[in-house]
């Protein structure tokens, strides 16, 4: 069966450092899209990283997701088996896997840098819309460890904000 428009996607890291201090109506918009229409505008002179991801076959969702005991493993299992293609990489380097098609391997999620987080959160994004019928819009989960990554990049955004002003100040903090 060929794949059709449906059944790959771009997805992006809630918590990249390209979206920090965004409107937060734009990241609640995306969070429950996901949709690339809804990714939100990069903050000047910043590159989201994006992930080139493929919906997972019913074989791949029940023989080798499912077998998993948790979300966080099934999150990244779904990751493993559904990324094909990662650009916005620093310097602007983009990744595509060793065997096209195949899973990613431990050497490559290694050179890649891939945190435990970015994994989980991608990884529930194909994860959803591999067991979802395609043309319908699935629900995301919002993953503990994207939420911290958030709130962690809503708190450097502030501390800058607060350097910032500090500094056009004259060294006066505003309260």
């Amino acid at each position: 069966m060929r794949p059709t428009h449906l059944d790959t996607f771009d997805v992006a890291r809630l918590h990249d450092p390209a979206f920090a201090g965004i409107d937060a109506a734009a990241a609640i918009k995306y969070a429950r899209s996901r949709t690339a229409e809804d990714m939100p505008k990069p903050l000047p002179g910043l590159v989201p990283v994006i992930f080139h991801a493929r919906r997972l076959t019913r074989s791949q969702v029940l023989d080798r997701v499912e077998q998993n005991t948790t979300d966080a493993k099934r999150y990244a299992a779904a990751f493993v088996l559904g990324v094909a293609r990662v650009t916005g990489l620093p310097g602007g380097e983009q990744w595509e896997p060793a065997v096209p098609g195949e899973a990613i391997s431990e050497d490559e999620l290694d050179a890649l840098d891939i945190s435990p987080a970015c994994m989980i959160d991608i990884g529930s994004v194909i994860y959803s819309k591999s067991i979802a019928p395609k043309a319908s819009s699935p629900r995301y989960p919002a993953v503990p460890s994207s939420l911290h990554a958030w709130d962690g990049l809503d708190h450097l955004s502030a501390a800058a904000s607060r350097e910032g002003a500090a500094e056009s100040s004259g060294g006066r903090s505003e309260p």
